[in-house]
């Protein structure tokens, strides 16, 4: 009789657990969903930030361009060289961010510039 009492209370502890849990459970269920939607701000955010990088650094090649070509009429290699690295980062970057963008299979409307 003893150890069917213990096995009920020990029953009546495991089942106050699982209400408890359910409880605690009902409580932060709605956290996923709010985590979801920071993840895809945080996305579009990036995007948007590199976006802006992108297209400063498009309007940047053309003055990046006139400054090599001055740096090699001055016969300033190194400096030249500078300016061609920059703009090779700007091209790679710029590469990819759209590489990244198809991996992700993100929508072209979800990009705003």
């Amino acid at each position: 009789m003893q150890q069917l009492k213990d096995i009920n209370n020990s029953l009546n502890e495991v089942r106050n657990t699982i209400y408890s849990i359910q409880e605690e459970y009902n409580k932060i269920s709605h956290l996923e969903n709010t985590l979801g939607e920071l993840r895809r701000e945080a996305n579009k955010h990036k995007q948007l930030k590199s976006a802006k990088e992108n297209v400063k650094n498009i309007l940047n090649v053309e003055d990046l361009a006139k400054q090599a070509r001055q740096y090699v009429e001055a016969n300033k290699l190194l400096n030249a060289h500078k300016c061609l690295l920059d703009m090779e980062k700007c091209r790679n970057d710029i590469l990819e961010e759209l590489g990244s963008s198809s991996d992700k299979n993100v929508n072209v409307s979800d990009i705003k510039v």
